[in-house]
């Protein structure tokens, strides 16, 4: 925005690599999905299908089935995937489970290596081994449910995939939506995004183990997917409609969002707000509220170690104590500030 006009529209850089394909070399890549000899047979039936993908290509059908969004967003009459919203229901089931009493303690347990005897390396990962080695000891107590994650189907079984997150959260935050809007997306073909299923496994969860090797001094590349796709998880905008679709614009002229509230229940919620926060460990907020403090004078440096030594500091009261308790017990904690 220019410093003399405040009001004016956010600016939008555009201008990087060019990505739209022509009607020939669009066809030419979407034949190699029948690149066997056996469908050569049926090559008219596979040209009269390749013209309709074409003209989703072309028409940019992200999502080619769509309902209004309803009340409960902030543009009840905008269009909305169908696939985006059962995910979203299904997440809000997997948090209903969560946050039940009746639900035992469940641990999500992760095999994060690519390695697997399904396909090329023709042997099974000391990593799976690990953790189903884990998933034993987890097993053998009954107030533990085990939802078992192998990450490595990703390199063997047809059609599991996790795309790459785009940082739509760097053009601005509202523009990352929870669940992740960015995938399925039909025209392109990027479909079969196995995120939709992991977010609920990942809300339901009480306790996560992820087990890993190390591949070229990182994380393997199918743990670096899940995790970038999580980010959406920590401050995503849950209303898609709020930025009508991926519109920066919008975004940008929003800012930082976590929730949209209609305007008659915006008392009331900032009071929910505040009685949720005044029910946390008091030193802990005390400490939250110096910090944001502390971060308009320090560096970034020192502004980490203050962090760290706030956070041991809190990691050794009875408050943090009762607060790991109160988890497990599945109840609210009762903290006295020590």
């Amino acid at each position: 925005m220019s410093a003399d006009d405040p009001q004016a529209k956010p600016r939008v850089r555009t201008g990087q690599t060019p990505t739209e394909l022509s009607k020939d070399e669009f066809i030419h890549r979407w034949n190699q999905n029948f690149y066997d000899s056996a469908f050569e047979k049926k090559r008219a039936e596979l040209d009269a299908i390749g013209e309709i993908a074409w003209e989703a290509y072309h028409d940019s059908r992200k999502a080619p089935r769509t309902r209004k969004a309803g009340p409960g967003f902030a543009d009840p009459e905008h269009e909305l995937s169908i696939e985006w919203l059962d995910a979203r229901e299904k997440i809000i089931a997997a948090q209903k489970q969560h946050d039940s009493k009746e639900s035992k303690t469940r641990v999500l347990l992760i095999c994060a290596s690519p390695r697997t005897d399904q396909t090329c390396p023709s042997e099974m990962s000391k990593t799976f081994r690990l953790t189903k080695t884990a998933e034993e000891i987890f097993a053998a107590d009954h107030e533990i449910d085990v939802d078992f994650l192998d990450l490595s189907v990703l390199t063997a079984e047809y059609g599991r995939k996790i795309y790459p997150c785009k940082a739509c959260v760097s053009t601005a935050m509202p523009l990352c939506h929870w669940p992740c809007s960015c995938y399925p997306n039909h025209y392109l073909g990027q479909t079969h995004d196995w995120m939709y299923e992991i977010y609920p496994r990942w809300v339901a969860a009480h306790g996560i183990m992820i087990v890993a090797p190390v591949h070229w001094y990182q994380v393997p590349s199918v743990f670096k997917l899940m995790m970038d796709r999580l980010v959406c998880a920590d401050g995503g905008n849950p209303d898609p409609t709020s930025t009508h679709g991926k519109t920066p614009e919008e975004a940008k002229a929003l800012g930082i969002l976590l929730e949209i509230t209609e305007p008659d229940a915006l008392l009331t919620r900032a009071r929910e707000l505040a009685t949720s926060i005044a029910a946390k460990p008091p030193l802990a907020v005390r400490y939250c509220k110096r910090l944001l403090k502390l971060a308009q004078q320090q560096s970034l440096a020192e502004h980490l170690d203050v962090c760290s030594s706030f956070q041991a500091i809190c990691h050794k009261t009875d408050d943090h104590h009762e607060a790991l308790t109160a988890f497990r017990e599945k109840r609210r904690g009762n903290y006295k500030g020590r």
